[in-house]
């Protein structure tokens, strides 16, 4: 029987922050920024904006729990209901009896989807917009008679 073990050494010092420099959210959604940190010993996460640390309980929005991880731990900041004047800038650190690190995290505006329903607006006012010109052979010949297009006359 084979028995297969890894076993990872991590020399104590200051933490490094591994985290993304920049994170995306949509506005109205919930936020995670993640704060990932390599780090023995074990760190503690510090959540600033605008040099200033965040209050949790007073925001009413703002969240920060950590999780220990086997090579050292992780924060994710959750922002409940994104507003636009969260977008910006954001700063963890992370500290450790060995030392500490700061990350600037800049949280951006995620591409913005269209809603399903008008995607089904749009076809169905394009369809609207489609008149058929003649057939010939099983194949119907269209024209776009919206206001975007030219009009073809039938007759030319």
């Amino acid at each position: 029987m084979l028995l297969f073990q890894t076993l990872c050494l991590f020399h104590p010092g200051p933490p490094q922050i591994t985290s993304d420099a920049t994170q995306y959210a949509t506005k109205g959604e919930r936020a995670l920024i993640q704060c990932l940190s390599i780090s023995s010993p074990k760190p503690t996460f510090m959540w600033s904006r605008n040099s200033v640390p965040i209050d949790y309980a007073a925001s009413g929005r703002f969240s920060a729990p950590e999780e220990g991880l086997p090579f050292g731990g992780k924060s994710s900041l959750q922002i409940i209901s994104v507003q636009e004047e969260d977008f910006g800038l954001y700063n963890c650190t992370v500290v450790n009896s060995k030392g500490s690190a700061t990350l600037m995290i800049t949280l951006e505006k995620s591409g913005e989807l269209v809603p399903f329903e008008h995607l089904i607006q749009m076809f169905c006012l394009c369809v609207m917009n489609l008149k058929t010109i003649f057939s010939q052979h099983g194949t119907e010949y269209i024209e776009w008679i919206g206001t975007e297009w030219n009009r073809m006359d039938k007759n030319e």
